[in-house]
């Protein structure tokens, strides 16, 4: 499956508020789930579609931290939850919307979010753009989206179909891989 990710930073001053995660799919994924969850077939998800999508489709990628990680140097973190879940429908596309708040982890002025899938079930290539800030007050901060080589993530490419475990040190048996970060500062 190909996912096709955009990330939309929340800021006010020099503080990092959260992320709205915005993921396209591919043609096959969005149109398992579209002819599920798309009841009355009328192209749009209402309330109840839309909650069906969350509880039976999206809500199992808490399992897999949403395939985010946070970074702040050498210290990562996953979000334990999401808030304001949406789903569409553009010409048979779909697209998820969901935001990532960051108030669980006092971060400074310097942070990286990935997009990565340690089953590797989902490619994943961001979109155009794939960074976008949103502040409230305050200087806009820098960012750019980046190959992080000195801070990799190791997976188990042998590891069972759910295991969604990413290490922060390589150890015998695992894989090494590098996925590109929005990194955004101050």
């Amino acid at each position: 499956m190909l996912l096709l990710p955009k990330l939309e930073f929340e800021c006010d001053g020099e503080t990092f508020l959260g992320v709205w995660v915005d993921w396209g799919f591919d043609s096959m994924f969005s149109l398992s789930i579209i002819d599920s969850y798309d009841w009355n077939k009328d192209g749009e998800f209402d309330a109840d579609e839309t909650q069906s999508v969350h509880d039976y489709a999206f809500i199992n990628l808490e399992n897999y931290g949403y395939f985010l990680s946070i970074r702040e140097g050498d210290q990562r973190y996953t979000p334990s939850g999401t808030s304001g879940f949406s789903v569409r429908q553009v010409e048979g596309k779909l697209f998820y919307r969901f935001f990532v708040s960051f108030q669980e982890w006092s971060l400074g002025k310097d942070i990286s979010v990935n997009v990565f899938d340690p089953t590797y079930f989902c490619a994943v290539q961001y979109a155009d753009p794939a960074i976008i800030v949103r502040q409230a007050s305050g200087a806009m901060p820098d960012f750019r989206l980046e190959e992080n080589k000195d801070y990799p993530v190791y997976y188990n490419p042998m590891g069972t179909v759910d295991d969604d475990t990413t290490y922060d040190q390589w150890k015998p048996g695992l894989e090494t891989a590098y996925p590109e970060e929005a990194h955004v500062w101050f």
